[in-house]
């Protein structure tokens, strides 16, 4: 028997017919039992002040899991950090899933533990999984690197997210026997979800002009994330930075803003190809934010690099360094030191491969 609406806790509707699609096949193949529940398209704030975006978090009898969806036909290879994902043709180089999907999962336990059902009580561990939901994908990662990354379950030889969920039967989900998945458990679940504030997801998050997508990528060491915007008029795409402060102290709050604002103000004054100009500063109830200029076709340095560079020429290695020593030098001599250097979003090759 399919999971009864009283079992699955829909914050919001997706937006997207492949979540969508892939809620409805969760809820199909999960028996209609205690202590099964699911929650669906919610965010919480962590205690970074991050926010967190959440497919969907399935309690069953063998664990709490938070479920990471994504839908998208071709194949997969590369290994546990670094995928390529296929189709048509064409390949698109991306962090694997599974390491942003494992940090939610932590931040959340340590949210969860923090409230009051669980004070006295040992606080679940909020297992991550990544769930490929297209019908015809292919995973064509090495054994060794498929841990957590699961498909549709095709019988027995074939297992998939289902067998994942009710029986742990997935590479790199271990016995925990200490771990006691009941009724009254998955009701001190619902009471700090509830506790923790948790929200509806909220998608279509606007910071100025600008409705906020999916999250590019996230720093903990400089406290900020990095998201897709686009202007609902115009459809012009920028990278929004947002700076994470809920929750913080009003002080800290100030002295955030004070370094996002002195961010900002650098790099605006700083003209140069192979630097990403910041564009704009707002306000934001999260945060203070920066935009900055976003391509449709912006690649990564690294990605790039993982994909291609075994077929750069040595005239086209030694154009990518002269492009990153040039900015360097550009900044140097305007008194800018860098920090936390990487290949994007700062530099911006105008090499082609």
């Amino acid at each position: 028997m399919a999971l009864s609406a009283a079992r699955w806790k829909r914050f919001a509707e997706s937006r997207f017919a492949h979540e969508r699609e892939a809620l409805e096949y969760l809820r199909d193949g999960l028996p209609d039992v205690d202590p099964i529940t699911m929650y669906s398209n919610f965010e919480f704030v962590a205690d970074d002040g991050s926010v967190n975006d959440i497919d969907a978090l399935v309690v069953t009898r063998v664990g709490l899991f938070l479920v990471e969806i994504k839908s998208r036909p071709g194949a997969i290879r590369g290994n546990r950090h670094t995928w390529f994902w296929e189709h048509d043709g064409r390949v698109i180089t991306m962090d694997s899933p599974l390491i942003l999907t494992n940090s939610k999962a932590k931040k959340l336990a340590d949210l969860l533990g923090r409230q009051k059902p669980f004070r006295s009580e040992r606080r679940p561990w909020v297992e991550a999984l990544v769930f490929c939901s297209e019908p015809g994908f292919s995973n064509q990662l090495p054994e060794s690197e498929r841990m957590r990354i699961c498909q549709r379950d095709r019988g027995e030889k074939h297992p998939g997210i289902l067998a994942a969920l009710l029986r742990r039967d997935c590479p790199g989900l271990q016995p925990d026997p200490k771990a006691v998945f009941d009724r009254p458990m998955a009701r001190r679940i619902a009471l700090a979800l509830e506790e923790a504030g948790i929200r509806p997801s909220q998608r279509s998050r606007r910071v100025g002009d600008y409705v906020l997508g999916g999250l590019i990528e996230e720093s903990q060491l400089l406290a900020y994330q990095d998201f897709e915007a686009e202007h609902p008029t115009t459809k012009i795409r920028r990278r929004v930075r947002l700076y994470n402060v809920a929750g913080a102290t009003d002080g800290a709050r100030e002295a955030v803003r004070k370094v996002a604002l002195q961010e900002y103000l650098i790099l605006e004054g700083l003209d140069h190809p192979s630097i990403l100009r910041a564009l704009d500063f707002k306000e934001h109830e999260i945060g203070p934010a920066i935009f900055f200029p976003r391509e449709p076709d912006e690649v990564r340095l690294d990605h790039f690099l993982a994909q291609h560079g075994a077929s750069l020429t040595l005239d086209q290695r030694l154009e990518f360094v002269r492009q990153i020593a040039d900015a360097l030098r550009y900044a140097h001599g305007r008194r800018v030191l860098h920090r936390a250097l990487s290949g994007c979003p700062i530099i911006r090759s105008q090499c082609e491969a």
